[in-house]
């Protein structure tokens, strides 16, 4: 999508099927392999790389909860806890989405919100990428639709 006209800004919200694939040995979760969080934030420092190369403003969207899931499991979320951290913290992100903090049960911040589906978790998703307002000049965001805790410049 980098090398389309006129695209301006992007956003990377990538990593739950690495984490939880990787968790479970059913043939449709295949290949599955197992990827560290220092290989998943290798990856996104490549899609940083190539996004500041083509121009393009990069804004990083934390992996959602998924406790619940058949492939979740306590190895996966200590890695999506670790590449969320790194996400909201690291600072090489133009901004971040924290679709994680949005979207959990504050009872259970390892799950999504009561009586969230696949598809109300992609609605919702969606819908707050949609409300996202278009990036200004600064090259950092500074509005967010979700509230101040959901979607904000790195630290």
């Amino acid at each position: 999508m980098l090398d389309q006209p006129g695209v301006r800004s992007a956003v990377v919200l990538v990593g739950l099927n690495d984490i939880g694939f990787s968790e479970v040995e059913l043939p449709t979760y295949r290949p599955n392999p197992d990827q560290s969080p220092a290989e998943l934030i290798a990856g996104y420092r490549e899609l940083i790389g190539q996004a500041r190369a083509a121009g393009v403003r990069i804004t990083g969207a934390t992996i959602m909860p998924f406790k619940g899931a058949e492939y979740h499991t306590p190895t996966a979320e200590a890695k999506r806890r670790e590449v969320n951290a790194w996400i909201r913290a690291s600072g090489e992100f133009d901004a971040v989405a924290d679709f994680a903090t949005a979207l959990a049960d504050p009872s259970d911040p390892d799950a999504l919100l009561p009586a969230t589906t696949a598809a109300t978790t992609s609605t919702r998703t969606t819908r707050a990428i949609a409300r996202w307002p278009p990036p200004s000049t600064s090259p950092r965001c500074d509005r967010a639709p979700l509230g101040p805790a959901a979607v904000s410049p790195p630290s």
